[in-house]
């Protein structure tokens, strides 16, 4: 599986799954036969333990 273009979970074939929680709750019904089912479930994301990223002037080069 792998996020597609609207980042939906999708199978090998492209379509998206189902992502249901534990008691039932279906968050995303996909069109695939495929379920992924979750102890919980968000639409926002918590990124302030992430790294930073590297700036391109570091691996900048000067033009011949």
């Amino acid at each position: 599986m792998k996020w597609g273009k609207k980042q939906l979970i999708v199978d090998e074939n492209g379509q998206s799954v189902t992502v249901k929680g534990t008691d039932g709750t279906v968050y995303v019904q996909g069109t695939s036969d495929v379920t992924v089912t979750v102890g919980s479930y968000s639409t926002n994301v918590d990124t302030s333990g992430a790294a930073t990223a590297d700036s391109w002037s570091d691996y900048a080069v000067d033009k011949a």
